[in-house]
């Protein structure tokens, strides 16, 4: 499902069937939504509130086509050029264009859109029909639902954007773009004002390869593209889409989703240990280049820097002999590390002493230098329609010149469902439990954007289809099999969707951090069961990243990756802010049953008069526990209630007894947790 916001200019176009003049209406006692002779959307109204149309104007064009015809692979579907038959049929307009013009020739291709109304929701549907020979229809981009410059309030919009754990761009006028499942995390938006909202979201459980933009020009406007590659003789039902206009706010929206989802989204059980989680302390034991920083017999020592943070996992970069970025799949034991002995015997005493420990392997990168490429790269990787593998550039110098400029490591990369791939990484899940790990972290297959193969060998039925069921089903059997070999290992991956995530236990979180457009509650409050770290590349973690971990129930993480970083956590030179993660560890700790195991539920139970104060509740069968965090410079006062429920202790980051009271203020980057039962 795709989002796109684009800047959109009132147009003549050239050719149509039906009187210009005309329009459609669909109206129920929720929703009125009108559409013009040429299938554009030109009136929503939130009958609800009777604030009128928040159309402004219509889009440009009601759809973007493009097709691969011959060796063209850019034959362009012109809107301004077709013919259009608009019709009302009961709840449900209708739009055909019978024979769509591809570069200016008409085509044995059919396009049938249609915007039907469902108890206050607008259902668009499409089919493409293709009859056309040589004519392959690559992207199709419907509905477009704009343009929009108030939603009826009068106040300026925000637009909520599900890129990692969520973004709020506030009085929304930017451009922005990614790929689902990928970087975007889930297939909603929404714009809202906090008393208003317009939600849209897809209703694609195929997973098509999908591009996502959000754009701004005379107003906002919503769209969505997925890449189909429907072949001559074949017809495609394009999933559906919906739109919502509505007052109240943006969780009902994510209510509907997380709701969706469901039918396809299962939940399973993670280890204690993982829901236990204080802090991820990722190390880098020896570099791409070949520095090793960290003997396997440090692992000891590591473990108790880690905890000196609050930390209890040490998650094991770098640890094979290849060094980290490199050598992938063939990695083997580090023999200058310490060997395979070594290792085994220092994890036992990291795990005897109470800790946990992860190793790391690679679930997407394919070394060319390696002998698994010489065997089996050019039949494993994934092509792009050139028929030469999708490359990807990694380099981890820290302080040459000579590596960055001339010696980046190039990598191919696995088409994710190819059966000698999807073995050797079910392989690795022994490999990895064979050394008595807590758990094997499989980089990058969380939410890689998925790219369509066209590797001839694989015979993919639709390139656009290929990646996300290959991904789901090597997360399925790796998933299976970390439950095989033991109850309480493992599998961790990094990114962050909704159809990778619920395969594995915890996700390295890539994009979430405490910035000003964060907005983790978005996809935090849809899938509260997810385990997440706060991605900190740095050997020290800052108060405020301590403190947004524990508010939005999100694991701590510093990383070691550099000499410097070694010298600067050895030399305790942010003492300050290592204390404080302590501090942040043990109150999270206290109160771990509902902060590690309940169910994050945002500010939905709470009445938060004070903006400035975070609160985020989080909630088990009968108890409830608020985390109130002041970001601000200055001190707050805190205005919490929670309506039908009874205050039992409050605690903070000072420690000591639990006392019976909240505090009528909070001082900058403090924490509070107050527990309440019903």
């Amino acid at each position: 499902m795709t989002l796109y916001l684009t800047v959109c200019v009132l147009a003549v176009f050239a050719a149509s069937a039906v009187n210009s003049a005309e329009t459609f209406r669909l109206e129920d006692d929720k929703l009125c939504a009108e559409f013009d002779a040429l299938g554009r959307i030109i009136r929503l109204e939130n009958k609800t509130t009777g604030k009128g149309n928040v159309i402004a104007e219509p889009v440009e064009e009601t759809f973007n086509m493009v097709c691969k015809k011959g060796q063209n692979w850019e034959a362009v579907v012109f809107p301004k050029e077709q013919n259009y038959r608009v019709s009302k049929e009961g709840n449900t307009i209708r739009t055909v264009i019978d024979k769509v013009s591809v570069d200016g020739n008409p085509s044995e291709l059919t396009l049938t859109m249609s915007a039907a109304l469902k108890g206050g929701t607008l259902v668009y549907s499409a089919e493409i029909d293709n009859r056309e020979k040589e004519l392959t229809v690559v992207e199709f981009r419907y509905p477009k639902v704009g343009v929009i410059r108030s939603l009826g309030s009068g106040k300026k919009f925000d637009l909520l954007w599900p890129h990692a754990t969520g973004k709020r761009f506030r009085n929304f006028s930017s451009t922005v773009s990614g790929t689902y499942p990928g970087d975007l995390s889930m297939q909603w938006t929404a714009l809202t004002d906090d008393s208003e909202t317009l939600y849209f979201s897809g209703r694609d459980t195929k997973m098509y390869t999908t591009t996502f933009h959000a754009g701004y020009g005379n107003g906002a406007a919503l769209t969505s593209t997925r890449f189909v590659f429907v072949k001559t003789g074949e017809k495609c039902v394009v999933p559906e889409t919906i739109a919502q206009l509505y007052s109240g706010s943006w969780r009902r929206a994510a209510d509907e989703y997380r709701n969706w989802a469901s039918a396809w989204r299962k939940v399973r059980s993670k280890p204690d240990w993982v829901h236990n989680m204080f802090g991820y302390f990722l190390v880098i034991n020896k570099q791409q280049y070949g520095d090793e920083m960290w003997q396997y017999d440090t692992l000891p020592k590591l473990y108790e820097l880690a905890k000196n943070h609050g930390f209890d996992t040490l998650g094991l970069f770098g640890w094979y002999e290849g060094g980290h970025d490199n050598t992938y799949p063939d990695i083997e034991v580090g023999k200058t590390l310490g060997g395979a002995d070594k290792l085994r015997e220092n994890i036992k005493k990291v795990r005897d002493a109470g800790g946990n420990v992860t190793l790391y392997v690679q679930g997407h990168l394919i070394d060319p230098t390696t002998d698994f490429y010489s065997r089996h790269g050019r039949e494993v990787e994934a092509h792009s329609h050139w028929g030469s593998p999708y490359y990807e550039h990694y380099n981890k110098s820290s302080r040459s010149e000579f590596l960055p400029r001339f010696t980046a490591k190039v990598f191919s990369t696995a088409c994710p469902g190819h059966p000698i791939w999807q073995e050797r990484m079910v392989r690795n899940v022994d490999f990895i439990h064979d050394f008595g790990a807590s758990g094997v972290l499989f980089d990058q297959i969380g939410g890689m954007p998925p790219r369509p193969c066209f590797n001839k060998q694989h015979n993919h039925a639709n390139p656009g289809l290929s990646h996300v069921a290959g991904r789901v089903s090597l997360l399925d059997k790796i998933h299976r099999r970390t439950r095989e070999v033991g109850g309480d290992f493992a599998f961790l991956t990094e990114h962050i969707t909704d159809v990778y995530s619920q395969y594995a236990d915890m996700l390295h979180g890539v994009g979430v951090q405490p910035d000003e457009r964060d907005f983790s509650e978005m996809f935090r409050y849809c899938f509260p069961d997810t385990i997440i770290t706060v991605r900190n590349p740095a050997p020290d973690i800052s108060s405020m990243f301590s403190n947004f971990a524990i508010t939005y129930g999100l694991v701590m993480e510093m990383e070691i990756r550099y000499r410097s970083d070694c010298e600067h956590v050895l030399a305790d030179k942010s003492k300050e802010r290592r204390e404080h993660a302590q501090k942040v560890a043990a109150l999270r700790n206290r109160y771990r049953d509902i902060l590690g195991h309940g169910k994050f539920v945002d500010e939905e139970p709470l009445r938060n008069s004070n903006s400035a104060v975070k609160c985020k509740a989080f909630e088990t069968d009968n108890r409830l526990a608020v985390v109130l965090w002041n970001p601000a410079p200055q001190t707050q006062d805190v205005k919490l209630d929670v309506p039908g429920r009874k205050l039992l202790e409050v605690s903070t980051l000072a420690g000591g007894p639990a006392q019976s009271k909240l505090p009528v203020s909070i001082g900058t980057q403090q924490v509070i947790v107050a527990v309440y039962e019903k």
